[in-house]
């Protein structure tokens, strides 16, 4: 039988879906960096990839979060005493707002992540394309040199031969 200072119960389960959908809101800040990193693999070769070192400590962190968040709100609103439907309309909560506006803003995400990645891939297509133009100009003027330099020296070996008057003409030795 409920007492004279007993919470109202209504305003206890529609405040745990509150706090529920609140969880899922801030999961979804989390799941929207997740979505714009967007790993490829949580191992490679063996490893685990920082990505998924990242998710897990993400993951620990929504979890202390949402327990104190959960916790104040049990202290303020049933005076300490976690009470079973209170769990249950805060795991609804979150539920509702997971498969509804969840996934909405997840798929909002991804588009908006997509948009971003074509954007800044023709962004730096447009800057590469003139530093790509201008190493392959600088790679011909180098190799130019290094031809002419090669030549000079040639020259300059036969010239000395030539003044000798080639006196072994057909052995060649190494130079340096």
């Amino acid at each position: 039988m409920p007492g004279l200072y007993d919470p109202p119960y209504i305003a206890v389960a529609l405040g745990s879906i509150i706090l529920g959908a609140f969880f899922g809101l801030i999961y979804d800040i989390f799941r929207i960096r997740r979505i714009a990193a967007a790993p490829s693999s949580p191992r490679k070769g063996g490893k685990l990839s920082p990505e998924a070192v990242l998710i897990f400590f993400e993951d620990i962190v929504f979890s202390i979060f949402a327990s104190v968040a959960f916790i104040l709100f049990t202290y303020v609103m049933s005076r300490g005493i976690i009470r079973a439907y209170s769990v249950i309309c805060t795991g609804v909560g979150f539920a509702v707002y997971y498969f509804t506006l969840g996934r909405l803003t997840a798929k909002i995400a991804a588009a908006a992540t997509a948009i971003i990645r074509r954007i800044i891939k023709s962004l730096l297509a447009i800057i590469m394309k003139p530093l790509i133009f201008a190493a392959k100009r600088a790679g011909k003027i180098i190799r130019k040199k290094r031809a002419r330099a090669y030549t000079k020296k040639q020259m300059r070996l036969l010239l000395a031969d030539a003044s000798n008057g080639f006196a072994e003409p057909f052995l060649l030795k190494e130079r340096k």
